[in-house]
């Protein structure tokens, strides 16, 4: 293996950019991604998904998993309260259902 390349996303990220998955300097840095590559099915909880910076967003570390459909789910969808924030220059995952930001809940329910 040359010095350019890695096993993993993780030694490429720790070895290119020291600042890592999470860096951010303003709330559009960061995006809401499944944590695993099959997840995504409603309903969806914090657990399941991961803020993370911009930069990382279309990298594909599972490019040979094949996923099932979701399963069919009635209830009302979760991920759309679900959003990333940059604080202290690490992207957060924040439910928007548990701030402070009457405006931002007003929104998300409106659709």
């Amino acid at each position: 293996m040359t010095s350019n390349r890695f096993d993993t996303l993780a030694a490429c990220v720790a070895a290119c950019d020291k600042a890592g998955l999470l860096h951010c300097q303003v709330a559009g840095d960061c995006v809401v991604q499944n944590l695993a590559c099959c997840g995504g099915c409603e309903p969806v909880k914090s657990l399941d998904l991961l803020a993370l910076s911009r930069n990382y967003a279309d990298t594909n570390s599972c490019p040979a998993a094949t996923c099932s459909p979701c399963p069919p789910y009635d209830g009302e969808p979760e991920r759309p309260y679900f959003g990333a924030k940059c604080s202290n220059h690490q992207c957060e995952l924040f439910d928007v259902r548990k701030t402070d930001l009457p405006a931002a809940k007003a929104t998300l329910t409106a659709f």
